[in-house]
Order: structure tokens, then C-alpha cells, then sequence
């Protein structure tokens, strides 16, 4: 039986336009804790400046829109936790992309991370906000997919350059496939 819940992370910080998933963890009278995310009900006390989704497949993504703060809660019947969300007017300054330089082989898939650098020197992990391309999609592809954001996928010999791009800023790094 549910006991109480907990949600993560804690008291972020994120930047107006962004958006972050969120989870919400379950404590069991069994003493075993269990990811709840998609079965808990998301809430923003001030959605003008946050909102929250529970669709599925997207519960617990937050998107800003307006600079303030407002709090987040996630619901299992009578049980429920909260965390505090401020939207800040910090502005994307760059995007790096991780692993730099990585090789694969012919069929093999890589999962790249975005990470954005913002005015605020605050950091968030952009990985499924960013638009992703390849130079050369005949030798490695790479998805925009939700699920799959930045897996890279060898098709044939070659080195390829993978960008993330997101608010005018654009990441870059190589991809050789052998």
C-alpha cells in the first residue's frame, strides 16, 4: 500500500521556454519504492506559468512559459507531494553535446546527450527539447523521437556530424562509423 510520495527533483530552477520531466516515487508499507510517474495525477498551481502534463507518455513534462514561481504536485488519492518550480528569464547561451568524437559500428546505436549553458550559468539537459540532424544521413541517422532523442544509428562507413539546435544556439560532434 502507497504510504507516501516523493517528487524529483527538488526545488529546480528552469529556464522560461524549457520544459523537464519530472517523477514522482512511491513509498510502500513494504518498505520498496517504485517509480509512480505515469500513475500519480500532475498539477501547477499557477499553469500561466508552468503546466504539467498527464498524457500518457509525457506525464510529469513540465513546460515554462512565464517567469515567477509556482508549485508542481503530484496526486495519488489522498497522497500527495509538491515541489517548487521558478521559471527564470535566463537565456540560452550555448549547447554541448556528449560524447565528443565517438565511433560505432554499421548498425550499432549511441545515445547523445544536449546539455545547454545559460545566462545564468545554470546547465539543463536539453536532449529531447533540441532539434537533432545529421550531415549525412546515409552514412549515420539520428532521431528526434521523444523515447529516443540523440540515438545515433550507424548505416555505412564514414564520419558524420551530429548538431542539436534549440533558440538560435547549435551543438555539434562527430560520429565515425566503421
Amino acid at each position: 500500500m502507497l504510504s507516501s510520495l516523493a517528487v524529483t527533483p527538488s526545488v529546480p530552477s528552469l529556464a522560461k521556454g524549457t520544459e523537464m520531466a519530472f517523477r514522482a516515487i512511491g513509498n510502500f508499507t513494504d518498505r520498496h519504492q517504485y517509480d509512480v510517474t505515469s500513475f500519480v495525477t500532475w498539477t501547477s498551481a499557477h499553469p500561466e506559468l508552468a503546466t504539467v502534463s498527464n498524457a500518457d507518455g509525457a506525464r510529469g513534462v513540465v513546460q515554462t512559459l512565464s517567469v515567477g514561481t509556482t508549485t508542481l504536485t503530484a496526486a495519488w488519492g489522498t497522497i500527495s507531494a509538491s515541489t517548487d518550480v521558478t521559471v527564470t528569464a535566463a537565456t540560452l547561451m550555448s549547447i554541448e553535446l556528449s560524447p565528443k568524437d565517438s565511433a560505432i559500428s554499421k548498425q550499432e546505436m549511441k545515445e547523445l546527450r544536449a546539455v545547454g549553458k545559460f545566462s545564468d550559468n545554470s546547465t539543463q539537459d536539453l536532449t529531447t527539447q533540441v532539434a537533432w540532424t545529421s550531415s549525412d544521413t546515409s552514412i549515420a541517422s539520428v532521431s528526434n523521437d521523444n523515447a529516443a532523442a540523440g540515438i545515433v544509428v550507424g548505416i555505412a562507413s564514414g564520419t558524420v556530424t551530429i548538431f542539436g539546435s534549440m533558440g538560435g544556439q547549435t551543438g555539434s560532434t562527430n560520429v565515425t562509423v566503421w
